[in-house]
């Protein structure tokens, strides 16, 4: 199976960009990370320190930041390059990155910041020098994130903040916090909300790992306890902060391109494993029920296909597709988690051993231990980001017109 382009690339410009871009990572990733499982295998602490060395060469060859501004450490590319750029990267098996806040902090800065904000935290930013996480989430405002309780006080020159903070992915390994807290707490919620960025070492913080399933220690709590924050240090404004976050909808539309690429290989590996693993005696993928399921999540693949080809060309074009962005968010998760299901009825018992299960014949450990990692991960693809539910409240409303019940 081949994954199918989301990008048109018969221009010229695309396709040498393409072209450039498939022959440098041939040359740069080396052998040994190429098969399925090698980055699940390995410590969290090494796959970091390795992945952040990979993002410097990356950055010092001139491919990372593709459609950030050149005075900012970007490559000063088109949307349609970021794309390619993002399709190469699955095809090839590139690492992901260290510095998975990317996407979202760098059109925040560069959107909203100041321009020694932009000069100062960019470049650093897209080479992997300094690593950020994002604190959004609380325990008691995950989608509703109107509803966050931490506060900041400004007093003389700074804000003092305290709070808490969950699910901040690697938050104590991180060198930056890209922080939304409360700074008037009258009138509408959401509209006394203000981003901030937090250097990670300052007094007050405790940031604590949490272990999830996958038995990875990314997902981690952050406790605010007086923490003192220059008032420069204020992205966007003042209470303004839900604008700030509204404002990042086509970055997101974008970054959902390149999601598909990895998603497509994904695919490949399922089918690669409902060929080696057993069904009564004979390999999964002659299973007739089984053929059946795997064939419907090729179809839903294809349908994210199509709507991700007609994403890119409105993005290309100008038009903006903000009500898409719930529709977006939901149908991907959904297609994610419904092909990790597929993984487990493929897989039978085996899904859950980490060695595999020798009546089951010869399979692949690398390629197991991946798709064993991705099947636990889509689990939380409909609650992260805004839940499902919240997701298909919004189409209703805002895409549908539907009122509100």
């Amino acid at each position: 199976m081949n994954i199918a382009t989301t990008v048109d690339t018969s221009a010229a410009e695309g396709q040498a960009f393409r072209l450039e871009f498939r022959a440098w990572l041939e040359a740069n990733i080396p052998h040994e990370w190429r098969p399925a499982g090698f980055w699940h295998m390995m410590d969290d602490q090494g796959a970091i320190a390795l992945r952040r060395e990979w993002e410097r060469k990356k950055y010092d060859a001139g491919w990372a930041g593709i459609d950030f501004p050149v005075e900012y450490g970007g490559r000063g590319g088109t949307p349609l390059q970021r794309a390619i750029y993002e399709e190469e990267m699955a095809l090839a098996n590139a690492p992901e990155t260290a510095n998975p806040q990317i996407p979202i902090i760098g059109p925040s800065l560069l959107l909203f910041g100041e321009e020694w904000q932009k000069k100062r935290f960019i470049k650093p930013l897209l080479r992997s020098d300094e690593l950020w996480c994002q604190g959004f989430s609380e325990p008691n405002a995950g989608s509703d994130l109107a509803s966050l309780r931490t506060k900041a006080e400004l007093q003389g020159d700074h804000f003092v903040i305290n709070g808490q903070k969950i699910w901040t992915s690697f938050a104590p390994i991180c060198d930056w916090m890209f922080l939304l807290a409360r700074t008037t707490s009258t009138g509408k919620k959401h509209q006394g909300l203000t981003l901030f960025l937090i250097d990670m070492k300052t007094p007050g913080i405790d940031a604590r790992f949490i272990k999830h399933m996958t038995g990875r220690l990314d997902f981690a709590e952050v406790f605010l306890d007086d923490v003192k924050v220059p008032a420069e240090n204020v992205l966007g404004g003042v209470d303004q902060g839900w604008k700030v976050i509204n404002g990042l909808l086509r970055e997101e539309r974008v970054a959902r391109i390149g999601q598909y690429a990895f998603y497509r290989r994904h695919l490949e590996l399922l089918v690669r494993f409902a060929k080696q693993a057993k069904r009564n005696g004979r390999p999964a993928a002659e299973d007739p029920v089984l053929r059946q399921k795997l064939g419907q999540v090729c179809v839903d693949m294809e349908l994210l296909r199509i709507h991700s080809l007609e994403t890119m060309a409105a993005i290309a074009n100008g038009a903006g597709q903000d009500q898409d962005a719930p529709l977006t968010k939901y149908s991907y998760g959904e297609t994610h988690q419904d092909m990790g299901e597929v993984f487990t009825d493929l897989a039978g018992a085996m899904w859950h051993l980490h060695e595999g299960d020798p009546t089951q014949g010869d399979v692949d450990q690398g390629l197991l231990r991946e798709l064993q990692f991705i099947f636990m991960r889509t689990r939380a693809e409909t609650i992260s980001g805004g839940t499902a539910q919240i997701q298909r409240n919004i189409i209703g409303e805002r895409v549908l017109g539907l009122p509100r019940a």
